[in-house]
């Protein structure tokens, strides 16, 4: 017999799901809805994990415009073209979740249904001939994870400022390094408005630092939490008894998110490249 507990988890999961019974189908409704974002460019997804327990479908742009990168650990994502400006070019990369229902008399067959699980929206920055390009943000609702206070959706800011081209040499962060002033952002401005770093901080011939150099200055683990920080997309703290977890429970409002997210991303880009 059921418990009061497991009613309880029952009726939260139900409330959140939405099962469909082919997941293509769902895949080809977002191809459609996202071509005008994606400036009409014919669209597909590819399969790129299918086991037992989950199924994650990537997109593609099916004329061979797109291309893939790796991200700041090293995971290879494949990324459609976004938005170009006159100095920069963004990518997408966006991957769709199912969890595989099957009969339980039938293990071994094909599922009976598909509940989706979530979206992920990525977004890169760099040439295509880039096989790195520079990890900017991203963009998730995961609608099945309960045991935990995340909002969702939800917005995570890579690290990826920590490697950028800062125009500078490792030496000039060596004292900073050893007496570890660079953990405290208010004593290293202090530092540098001061003069003491200052006349050496920006120069015109210093040289670019190697990555590897880069990632020296500040801790790794450190800047790993930071990444981990949740940002709330679509918070409800407004209203009375509100929450910063929205429900995703009907496909069609899958169609909206995804077309609505990516366009307002896109727009975001171009303001920002266009006030620099």
């Amino acid at each position: 017999m059921m418990g009061r507990k497991d009613r309880k988890r029952s009726k939260a999961v139900s409330e959140i799901e939405f099962s469909v019974s082919d997941a293509q189908t769902v895949l080809r409704k977002c191809e459609t809805c996202l071509k005008l974002s994606l400036d009409k460019r014919p669209l597909k997804f590819i399969e790129v994990v299918r086991n037992s327990e989950k199924y994650i479908f990537s997109l593609l742009a099916s004329d061979s415009t797109g291309s893939f990168t790796t991200d700041d650990r090293d995971k290879r994502h494949h990324v459609v073209p976004l938005l170009a400006v006159e100095t920069d070019t963004y990518w997408l990369n966006l991957s769709l979740t199912f969890l595989p229902k099957f009969d339980q008399s039938k293990q071994e067959t094909s599922p009976k249904e598909f509940q989706f699980s979530g979206a992920s929206i990525r977004i890169f920055k760099g040439l295509a001939t880039e096989y790195k390009k520079e990890p900017l943000f991203r963009a998730e609702w995961d609608l099945l994870k309960q045991d935990n206070n995340h909002a969702q959706p939800h917005w995570h800011v890579y690290k990826s400022f920590q490697t950028r081209d800062l125009n500078t040499k490792a030496e000039d962060f060596k004292s900073l390094i050893e007496s570890n002033k660079v953990q405290d952002f208010g004593e290293v401005v202090t530092d540098f408005n001061a003069g003491e770093q200052g006349d050496n901080f920006l120069t015109e011939n210093t040289e670019v630092t190697d990555l590897k150099d880069n990632q020296e200055i500040i801790r790794e683990d450190e800047w790993d939490s930071a990444t981990k920080f949740h940002f709330a997309m679509a918070s409800q703290w407004h209203i009375p008894t509100g929450t910063h977890r929205v429900v995703l429970a009907q496909e069609a409002l899958l169609y909206s998110w995804l077309t609505g997210c990516i366009q307002y991303i896109k727009e975001q880009l171009f303001y920002v490249s266009r006030s620099r």
